[in-house]
């Protein structure tokens, strides 16, 4: 829906430049922290689900502390690249070379099985480039709707595979012959989704009690790395990881899940009365977002936008504990570091022009209280 909306497209594709500059340099810093890590990790996990299949990936220990940096820091390439995106100056290269690496990073994503991650990815990636590149026809956003939907369950059967048959041409045609009604397949496993909420009600408040706030307080701990614990408290905490132990031991030591769901979180919290009015805050908060996004055509606010995008999305099938820590370090932050590259330039250039003075060194008599009114000061902060 924010696809086909686009609420601020009109404002802010051909952005002033000088509002694009600081954008570009985070995107620019950010992904030369993250590229590295991101084809460590992308490497290894592509090698692994290829050769073993897709659960192979959640079987392996879980890496924890510092050994678990390359996978923190690789997950910031997507919001990297985003930024360049609407950071993007008015060439081929710098527009579209963002661009087709987000697209690889999509299906490298698609081809190990995560299917969550590269749909959303690619949508909030769509987001950007028609809000602040180049509006997108809606006639190939329809057509690439129903493509992702097509391919769900070609992906869903194709992750199980192993010895490198998700490549092989007449194996992918085979899945998709088998499949009678991939439309049909796609919306069935949508509805499957309901069953961690139909779980979690059988289940709360007898024998589970509500947990009255503390999973949300977990989530905040996110924010925190694992440098503390052995085991992260909002994974030893995990309502999900708690859910499937419960329903289907055999499942959970083979490192499968059910997922989850933001509905059924809010239930095992507060129970019928409270479930919706915490979904009604969050709502507002999803409210205040989009009106933040209205409010102005900022690239700055489009790319950081696009990076809560990824994992807002995957909220619906997830649990808070998988939002805060995305949303404070690959979004937030920054934006914050955007703005405040655009205070220093500002700053600069206020110092500068308040050491011109009539006559000396200023040819043309500029007074330093007539930069406001000088067509070629701009507010650098977008507001």
């Amino acid at each position: 829906m924010g696809i086909l909306r686009s609420p601020a497209r009109s404002d802010s594709i051909g952005s002033p430049a000088v509002l694009r500059r600081e954008v570009r340099q985070i995107g620019l810093i950010l992904f030369a922290i993250s590229i590295g890590p991101a084809l460590f990790v992308l490497k290894s996990d592509f090698a692994l689900a290829m050769s073993q299949g897709y659960f192979a990936l959640y079987q392996r220990e879980s890496a924890t502390g510092a050994a678990a940096g390359p996978q923190v820091i690789a997950v910031m390439l997507p919001t990297a690249l985003a930024f360049l995106l609407a950071g993007a100056k008015p060439t081929r290269l710098s527009q579209y070379g963002p661009l087709c690496l987000l697209g690889l990073y999509v299906g490298a994503y698609l081809l190990m099985g995560y299917r969550g991650t590269a749909i959303a990815t690619a949508a909030s990636t769509a987001w950007v480039f028609d809000t602040t590149v180049k509006r997108i026809p809606r006639i190939l956003l329809a057509g690439a709707v129903v493509a992702a939907v097509l391919a769900v369950p070609v992906v869903r059967e194709l992750r199980h595979l192993s010895d490198g048959q998700q490549l092989d041409v007449d194996t992918v045609k085979r899945v998709w012959i088998s499949i009678e009604n991939p439309m049909s397949s796609t919306v069935s496993e949508m509805g499957g989704s309901l069953g961690a909420l139909v779980y979690t009600i059988q289940l709360v408040p007898e024998p589970w009690p509500h947990e009255y706030g503390s999973t949300y307080l977990y989530a905040l701990s996110t924010v925190f790395p694992n440098v503390f614990w052995d085991v992260h408290p909002s994974i030893a905490h995990s309502p999900s990881a708690r859910l499937i132990q419960e329903i289907d031991p055999v499942t959970a030591n083979a490192g499968g899940g059910l997922g989850y769901s933001c509905i059924a979180e809010a239930f095992l919290n507060f129970g019928w009365f409270g479930a919706p009015i915490a979904l009604g805050l969050i709502g507002f908060g999803m409210g205040r977002l989009t009106r933040w996004l209205d409010a102005s055509g900022d690239p700055a606010r489009i790319a950081a936008a696009a990076a809560a995008l990824t994992s807002i999305i995957i909220f619906a099938r997830g649990e808070s504990a998988g939002v805060v820590r995305s949303l404070v370090w690959y979004s937030i932050i920054p934006y914050y570091l955007v703005n405040s590259g655009r205070k220093f330039a500002q700053a600069g250039y206020t110092k500068w022009l308040s050491g011109l003075r009539p006559g000396r060194g200023n040819p043309i008599g500029l007074a330093p209280d007539s930069r406001a009114a000088t067509p070629g000061y701009l507010n650098l902060r977008g507001q």
